[in-house]
């Protein structure tokens, strides 16, 4: 048994190592010509890096980057290279993660609250009406619900609409046994519980962590805000997640392209496969040998096999 004391030591040595380690993501993203701005909007402070220090290139298309549950925009930091020249990248983080701190007040940490914050942000704050999404994970899933949003303000289709490229989005209220599984996973709570986190995350390679601050991440993924999003989702499974019907009659981008991991355990590539048949529009790419996070596994190979794709809308 650890003593209080000594929980202490690591849990703070841990967030020291963390934020230091933050700060070197932080460094490389911007070696590769990227800025890093804060915008006050709404009372929160998002932070988000762009490709541009001051004003986006009119002649280039928006390509709007959101990651997923637990992470922040760093998850792209490897494919950041690709995509520089040719688009207006935005890289948010999301409320609540990241740099984007929200007060510790539950009726925030809910998804239609996150989704309305947010798409206010883009539309009004970036301007930004027609943009091309890359997301991962959750990133995807509010997508989809800000496209709702739009339409429940009458700004879809004519207002707002996007072409999507989606890495596994969880869009589904997943069986038992899997919601179950998932729920452990994104909530360790022990060294052991990151380990297995991060074995499912990155099946082929488990990145090297160092032990303080996994002890870290095992208290901080935690905290009381994310705990309130847990509850909040719980109580309201039926408007967080699509059922088929629901889907179907939801608005769709204009384009959608799935990318999935062939092993991904998170969401496994059936959902991605079952996906394809209801949105309209859409196509599944496949990535072999890949987990939950192709585009930090194999970012090259994640790279190239959306590039065509992604050039058409230059």
């Amino acid at each position: 048994m650890i003593s209080t004391k000594l929980q202490t030591f690591y849990y703070l040595l841990g967030k020291i190592l963390f934020r230091y380690r933050r700060y070197k993501l932080h460094k490389r993203i911007i070696k590769q010509g990227y800025y890093l701005h804060k915008a006050y909007f709404e009372g929160i402070t998002t932070y988000y890096y762009t490709n541009f220090k001051e004003n986006p290139d009119s002649s280039k298309k928006h390509l709007v980057l959101l990651h997923g549950f637990l992470d922040s925009s760093h998850t792209f930091r490897k494919i950041l290279s690709y995509i520089k020249n040719d688009y207006n990248v935005y890289i948010l983080d999301l409320p609540g993660h990241g740099k984007t701190q929200v007060p510790y007040i539950r009726e925030l940490w809910q998804m239609s609250s996150l989704v309305r914050g947010l798409y206010r942000f883009i539309r009004e704050y970036l301007n930004l009406s027609f943009p091309i999404f890359l997301t991962h994970s959750m990133g995807g899933l509010i997508v989809f619900h800000m496209l709702r949003y739009a339409q429940k303000r009458k700004e879809y289709p004519k207002h707002f609409n996007c072409i999507l490229f989606a890495i596994a989005p969880g869009m589904f209220r997943f069986e038992k046994k899997l919601r179950e599984k998932n729920m452990k996973l994104f909530f360790p709570s022990t060294i052991e519980d990151i380990d297995n986190l991060l074995q499912h995350l990155f099946p082929q390679q488990m990145p090297q962590i160092p032990l303080f601050i996994k002890y870290y991440l095992s208290k901080e993924w935690n905290h009381t805000g994310m705990k309130y999003l847990v509850l909040n989702t719980l109580e309201n499974e039926e408007e967080v997640f699509f059922t088929e019907d629901k889907l179907i009659h939801s608005p769709h981008p204009k384009r959608t392209y799935f990318i999935w991991g062939e092993k991904d355990h998170i969401v496994p590539l059936k959902y991605g496969q079952k996906l394809t048949k209801l949105i309209k529009n859409s196509q599944l790419i496949i990535i072999p040998n890949t987990g939950h996070t192709p585009h930090s596994e194999r970012p090259e190979e994640f790279y190239l096999s959306i590039k065509n794709d992604l050039k058409k809308f230059l």
